[in-house]
């Protein structure tokens, strides 16, 4: 069965776990109000994450247990995520 979850993080300097799959895989969205980076680990830098600016968009399906994380370049940013499991 399939379920849809909408939130709003607070993205700064640490890490902040956005997504996580538990049991099915999930269609992730993700709008970002700043620049920002994203990846599958805590670690998240500037240097190992995808690159997000201010307005991208970009929808990212992960597979069941998997996590996606996120840091804030040099600011504290909103990020809009929208989580649909398949």
């Amino acid at each position: 069965m399939s379920a849809i979850t909408t939130t709003q993080f607070s993205v700064d300097g640490t890490a902040v776990k956005i997504a996580s799959s538990q049991g099915s895989p999930l269609e992730v969205h993700i709008h970002s109000k700043g620049q920002v980076f994203i990846s599958g680990t805590s670690a998240v830098t500037s240097s190992t994450g995808l690159q997000l600016d201010n307005g991208d968009k970009t929808i990212l399906t992960i597979p069941d247990n998997t996590e996606l994380w996120c840091i804030a370049n040099g600011g504290t940013y909103t990020v809009q995520v929208m989580a649909i499991t398949l």
